[in-house]
């Protein structure tokens, strides 16, 4: 079932590269994570003897796939967006900022040491300490300055390289996967690269997240180079044992419990001290409750989604995630291609991008004076 499922997302795939003339485009940006970290990984590790197929799984994704693509042709008339305003300004608090932020972070990124397991035990306990907030802006800060920078210059400059390899480094494996696909997006967006050479990118950036995790990772005597790399990716295999508690009544839906807190966990706990800890992390928190008071947070997908109101919200998520990606990305072809269109079609909406771009806009609002 998940090979069919691999033909039907690579079959929507092919349908929205001619449909845009562009292989990164609305669609293929919105079920990256679907497919290079749940789909990929799992039909490797079935290949492999190591892994197992889940049909139920199987249908969440294909369900989930299928209303992304069917939002991408949902229309609303446009909104304009303005542009920012003295950017050189807005660089220059953006580095401040980002700074300013590093200072708590870099005491405890020396204490795990510079190589590469270093970086992931610093990830690893930075993410659940009360940094966390602070650690999750500044991978934003360094993508935000990487995107104005490329789109102020159209080209890559020493800045945007340093930026960008301590943006690689910073233990996130999804930090890796997002400054590929929006580098890729900016060259075939800006420098007018033909897609069949961006198609090449996507076994690329898989397998430098497999080569990545495995330089992080212990071998151990059992299993095999690839397989210990592989282990990471066992998102699937997550997300299948959270998707049966559901439908077997084992656990209880959270009726947007998930969806309101992956907004608020963001505020650092200096602002909010009696923050429930498990903000963000409450499927976690309920199907591993030991595991996650000892900072064990593995990754269940789609059952994130699934989780508020079942398959009801992995068709609203599906249809909202490919509308506002194609809505944005017509603002986008309709401004020129400016910086503030594309970050509101690459990023995704969230908290800190709100706060930013009222922050940006402020500071042109002071430049128009």
């Amino acid at each position: 079932m998940l090979f069919v499922t691999l033909i039907f997302i690579i079959f929507l795939c092919w349908r929205s590269v001619i449909r845009y003339r562009k292989l990164f485009n609305p669609f293929t940006l919105s079920i990256q994570y679907s497919l290079l970290f749940i789909v990929i990984p799992q039909i490797i590790l079935i290949l492999l003897d190591a892994g197992e197929d889940s049909i139920l799984s199987d249908f969440v994704i294909a369900i989930s796939v299928f209303f992304i693509y069917i939002g991408t042709f949902l229309k609303l008339p446009l909104l304009k967006v303005y542009p920012f305003k003295n950017n050189r300004l807005i660089i220059t608090f953006t580095f401040i900022l980002l700074l300013i932020l590093s200072i708590p972070l870099i005491p405890h990124l020396l204490n795990f040491g510079l190589s590469f397991r270093g970086l992931r035990e610093f990830y690893e306990y930075v993410v659940f300490s009360p940094y966390a907030s602070f650690y999750e802006i500044v991978k934003t800060l360094l993508l935000f300055l990487i995107i104005i920078l490329f789109v102020r210059k159209r080209k890559i400059t020493k800045t945007i390289i340093v930026l960008s390899l301590i943006l690689v480094f910073s233990g996130s494996k999804m930090a890796i996967l997002g400054i590929v696909i929006t580098f890729s997006t900016m060259w075939e967006e800006y420098r007018k690269m033909n897609y069949k050479y961006l198609l090449f990118s996507f076994p690329i950036i898989f397998m430098l997240l497999v080569g990545y995790h495995f330089t992080q990772s212990l071998k151990t005597s059992n299993i095999s180079v690839f397989e210990n790399a592989l282990s990471y990716f066992d998102v699937y295999k997550q997300q299948s044992i959270a998707l049966e508690m559901f439908i077997k009544g084992k656990i209880e839906y959270f009726y947007g419990e998930i969806s309101l807190s992956s907004w608020y966990k963001i505020i650092p706990r200096f602002l909010w001290e009696s923050k429930p800890k498990d903000f963000g992390f409450a499927l976690n928190y309920r199907i591993y409750p030991d595991y996650s008071a000892d900072g064990y947070m593995p990754s269940f997908g789609l059952a994130y989604t699934f989780a508020d109101f079942g398959f009801i919200s992995i068709i609203f998520s599906g249809l909202s995630s490919g509308f506002f990606k194609n809505y944005f990305y017509d603002i986008f072809k309709g401004s020129s291609k400016s910086v503030v269109a594309f970050l509101l079609y690459i990023v995704e909406i969230n908290i800190i991008l709100v706060v930013l771009f009222s922050a940006y806009y402020l500071l042109s609002s002071i430049h128009k004076k």
